[in-house]
């Protein structure tokens, strides 16, 4: 009993550090494989380039052409805009609040991509102008701000935001390669520019960048849960593992334990033919002429050691010689018996013979 419980302790910690080892490989997978799985599908958010013009001045004006830039669309060799992503494109200008700029009025801006062989596939134009202030309000806000614009927080300057496109998808195979943005203006004075890319967000992607924590645990937990069905049947097709769906009823074996056919007398040893071989059961613990219960399969059945399974199957000589002394003491026993009856019903004949002697005297004297 000590040595099975060992063996089942042992056991029990086999199959618990197994299970942890298992669980804690699928957690570590879902995790790594929900990465993986976020920066192929989400795009980044937002991308933002920094636009720098460039014009001629060979000629006698301060400003030959239209400021122009080029702005890259890839990054390491691939395409900051994503596929089947719709994306909103805008052009921020900082521009001051200067006499030439209010004077200036409305502009055109111009935006186009190219794509891997230098041709334009994409065009926009949009006007922009500068947001209108009154002397009065200028002279207000001007004296609100005095402190933070002679500290160098603030600046006379504001921006113009000028939308491309709302919905701008990326349906090039190969992808755009670089943008250009022309200002159709040459009095225009710009102190910075941002190309700006906004993603807008649907479905699944919308449901991961949104919703993070929520989307890992859903994923991570149906990664889990599939991965641990997945081994749970390959345990019962390959190792043979069956989970019980009842109790078990209480099987038989043939020949251990229970009544036999041959033991018609109950006493643990089955018929003369056997040699007088006594039972596995009694052999088990069972005493003589006892009747132990029935060996149920996968119990009692191993604990039944293999020699002495072969004492049973296999008796010695002394074992054989004592069977036929047995048979021979049987035969004597049955002979004498016979002969002690032949003469009880020899006896019984005289005392039924004088019997009816009696009875015919007296029936003599009667008739006297």
């Amino acid at each position: 009993m000590l040595r099975r419980a060992i063996g089942f302790v042992r056991w029990s910690i086999i199959r618990t550090l197994l299970a942890l080892a298992l669980v804690s490989f699928y957690l570590w997978f879902s995790v790594v494989s929900y990465v993986f799985l976020y920066q192929s599908i989400v795009p980044p958010v937002q991308h933002v380039a920094p636009v720098h013009f460039e014009f001629d001045t060979h000629c006698d004006a301060a400003v030959c052409s239209f400021p122009k830039a080029t702005i890259p669309l890839e990054r390491d060799g691939m395409s900051v805009l994503a596929k089947n992503q719709l994306y909103d494109i805008k052009v921020n200008l900082e521009v001051p609040e200067s006499s030439p700029n209010l004077d200036l009025g409305m502009f055109m801006v111009n935006l186009t991509f190219f794509d891997q062989h230098d041709n334009d596939q994409w065009s926009s134009a949009r006007s922009a102008i500068l947001r209108y202030r009154s002397p009065m309000l200028t002279t207000l806000r001007l004296l609100f701000y005095i402190l933070p614009m002679l500290l160098g927080f603030l600046e006379e300057s504001q921006w113009v935001l000028v939308t491309f496109a709302d919905s701008f998808t990326d349906t090039l195979a190969e992808g755009y390669k670089y943008a250009e943005v022309v200002v159709g203006t040459k009095q225009l004075q710009v102190y910075s520019a941002h190309l700006v890319l906004d993603a807008q967000f649907s479905g699944v992607r919308y449901l991961m960048f949104y919703w993070p924590l929520t989307s890992a645990v859903v994923y991570m937990s149906t990664v889990m849960w599939f991965l641990c069905a997945i081994t749970a049947l390959i345990v019962i097709q390959v190792v043979g593992l069956r989970l019980p769906l009842s109790l078990p009823m209480p099987a038989i074996i043939p020949g251990i334990g229970g009544a036999d056919d041959d033991d018609e007398d109950g006493d643990g040893v089955i018929g003369e033919a056997g040699g007088g071989r006594p039972r596995v059961a009694d052999q088990l613990g069972g005493g003589a002429g006892g009747r132990p219960g029935n060996v149920l399969i996968g119990q009692a059945v191993d604990e039944v050691q293999p020699e002495e399974i072969g004492a049973v199957h296999r008796p010695s000589d002394d074992d054989e010689s004592d069977g036929r002394e047995s048979a021979t003491d049987s035969e004597e026993d049955d002979d004498s018996g016979a002969g002690a009856g032949a003469e009880g019903a020899a006896a019984g004949d005289d005392i039924t013979g004088a019997g009816n002697d009696a009875d015919n005297e007296d029936d003599d004297d009667d008739d006297d």
